[in-house]
């Protein structure tokens, strides 16, 4: 074998290789793939507070332990006090339904039907149903917890050393992409642009969902309106659940205490106004801010929820920008090349 022929078999030996062992590591990894790709965007994130921090405690590590230590105190104490709220009102909810007498409200659709209708048995089909559903959620959310932990340490260890050795991080990563130099100025633009653009969008929107919703019950006279507009705030950053888990539960209850109007009156309001802000605002504030157009954002928010769970609301428009700006890339080669 010639020297040629040895070389060409050796790179393709390499190559083989190569994505042999990838593929493996995929595989080793696939149950933490979520909680590393969380890590290293959050880590990204937070960094500029890192620096900040580690202006004053000198030691990187200590620093970085710290700041992963109050991201999870920040991230704990508002989810507890947001599901303490949850649980009060869903204990207040079932215990109205419970006590709920059906008979006026029976007579009233037999009346406006002209026969007799067994609502009865119809309201506790649905309220049977309904509890069956959240018994077997919070069955799978407990049984699913000690996952859940674990997944949760490994994106906070990560985060940690993330912290610690970012910096070189980024530089190595950068090495690595065979681009030119301002190409890859131009993938580290669009990248900040992007994630901050994201995150700006989700605290913003939430927040205007939470002032939205808090007005809808104080309108429609349900008590506490700043507690739970607050805790609105807090699930409007959670796409797969939303806020829809305080106005519905109060817009059945005024309902079922017979104060139809304000009851049905919330329940527009709420599918109307709060349902439908993060769907029109988002958009448009991430593709204002990260120069992505909202239809991008939204294929991006809607796919990465998919594909990638609650961090995918920033995975998902971060790969379909960095997919199009490669493309711009490429084409900008192609013409370079034209004669």
């Amino acid at each position: 074998m010639d020297e040629d022929s040895q070389v060409k078999h050796s790179k393709y030996f390499f190559l083989i290789a190569f994505l042999a062992v990838l593929a493996v590591s995929i595989y080793i990894l696939r149950g933490y793939l979520i909680s590393i790709i969380s890590a290293m965007i959050l880590a990204y994130i937070f960094h500029p507070l890192y620096r900040k921090l580690h202006q004053y405690i000198r030691n990187r590590s200590l620093a970085a332990f710290t700041l992963s230590v109050l991201l999870v105190l920040f991230t704990l104490i508002p989810a507890i006090l947001a599901a303490n709220a949850l649980v009060n009102e869903s204990v207040k909810f079932f215990h109205e339904v419970n006590q709920f007498d059906n008979q006026d409200l029976i007579d009233k659709v037999s009346m406006l039907l002209g026969k007799n209708v067994n609502l009865d048995f119809y309201l506790k089909e649905v309220l049977n149903k309904l509890s069956l559903y959240i018994a077997n959620s919070t069955s799978n959310f407990i049984l699913s917890l000690p996952s859940k932990i674990l997944a949760a340490f490994i994106m906070v260890f990560i985060m940690y050393y993330l912290f610690k050795e970012g910096k070189e991080f980024i530089a190595t990563v950068k090495g690595w992409l065979p681009l030119r130099p301002h190409y890859k100025e131009r993938m580290a633009q669009q990248f900040d642009q992007v994630v901050y653009a994201v995150l700006f969008g989700i605290v913003v929107t939430a927040f205007i969902q939470g002032i939205a919703g808090m007005l809808g019950l104080w309108v429609f006279g349900v008590d506490s309106p700043i507690l739970l507009g607050l805790v609105m705030v807090l699930l409007a950053m959670l796409p797969v659940v939303g806020p829809w888990l305080v106005w519905f539960p109060a817009a059945m209850l005024k309902m079922i205490d017979g104060d139809n109007v304000n009851g049905i009156g919330l329940l527009v309001y709420g599918l109307l106004i709060v349902s439908t802000v993060d769907n029109i605002i988002r958009p448009k504030l991430i593709g204002l801010k990260g120069k992505v157009h909202p239809v991008i954002v939204l294929l991006g928010v809607l796919g990465g929820l998919t594909a990638f769970g609650l961090i995918g609301v920033i995975i998902g428009p971060l790969i379909l920008a960095i997919t199009i700006e490669f493309v711009k890339i490429y084409l900008k080669e192609q013409e370079s090349m034209i004669p």
